[in-house]
């Protein structure tokens, strides 16, 4: 059976929530922005060390850890390195859960200085969380939530949905609270 062809107002209403629906279309960078998180515009954040911030291997980008840093000097001084054990010093609320947010910013600082644009991420495949805790502290999952919203929030549900892994560790490089570590799938 033919289908018809749209005519007068019905066609024009139809072109006009197509091109609407292509104008709200926001990128992972944008997204970021509109959440309160700067330009991403470094070319390469400088490692600690002798490795690099993330490679690619068969379609996948495996980034190296991210430690959080407050870009914006939300919980104290700006671009400082957040320090701290959850358990102690932290706790599974509001703030605690917006240090696993700082860590996952960063990591997608180092995701777009490989990749050169965050839209070529197809599928936030995992993530893991290592958190600097107290033996008696039980909230890792209620923290590495603050990861996780970010992820969603910057590449939508299908594409920000992950698996993740979280621990708790008796320390961490340099005394940060967390290191955050994912895994994109990415068009190549």
């Amino acid at each position: 059976m033919p289908m018809k062809k749209l005519t007068g107002g019905l066609a024009a209403a139809t072109l006009a929530l197509a091109f609407a629906g292509t104008a709200m279309a926001e990128t992972p960078e944008e997204k970021l922005a509109a959440l309160g998180y700067p330009q991403i515009n470094e070319e390469n954040p400088k490692p600690f060390g002798n490795y690099v911030n993330g490679n690619i291997a068969n379609g996948l980008l495996y980034v190296s850890s991210a430690a959080p840093q407050d870009v914006n000097g939300v919980l104290g001084e700006k671009d400082a390195w957040v320090k701290g054990r959850y358990g102690d010093d932290l706790q599974a609320d509001e703030n605690g859960i917006k240090v696993a947010e700082m860590a996952c910013f960063r990591s997608l600082r180092f995701a777009k200085a490989v990749l050169g644009d965050l839209s070529r991420v197809k599928k936030v495949v995992r993530m893991d969380v290592a958190s600097l805790s107290t033996p008696d502290f039980t909230g890792h999952t209620k923290i590495a939530d603050g990861c996780s919203n970010l992820l969603t929030d910057t590449f939508g549900p299908e594409i920000g949905a992950h698996a993740r892994v979280n621990i708790g560790t008796a320390s961490m490089p340099f005394g940060v609270a967390m290191e955050i570590t994912i895994v994109y799938e990415v068009e190549e």
